[in-house]
């Protein structure tokens, strides 16, 4: 999971990680989403945000991301995990 990915793929790693991982008692499950989540904030990171298309991009993932959150949790948890712009 090294080197940069494109939108669609940034996309898909979010679809697939799981948000409760830090809450994990399974070792494994803690590091796969430790390393998911990082793999996650470092590839936006990335995105030039001097273009409109690093803004376009990173404004992308961070409703995907939050779009996510409000699937997969109760409304009182989100502001533990939504993300600013």
């Amino acid at each position: 999971m090294k080197g940069d990915y494109t939108l669609n793929q940034l996309k898909d790693f979010i679809t697939k990680h799981d948000l409760t991982y830090a809450y994990s008692d399974d070792n494994i499950a803690y590091r796969r989403g430790s390393m998911t989540y990082k793999l996650i904030t470092d590839s936006i990171a990335k995105f030039d945000l001097r273009t409109s298309h690093g803004k376009e991009a990173k404004a992308i993932l961070i409703d995907h991301w939050n779009n996510k959150v409000e699937q997969e949790l109760i409304e009182d948890a989100w502001h533990q995990f939504k993300w600013e712009e």
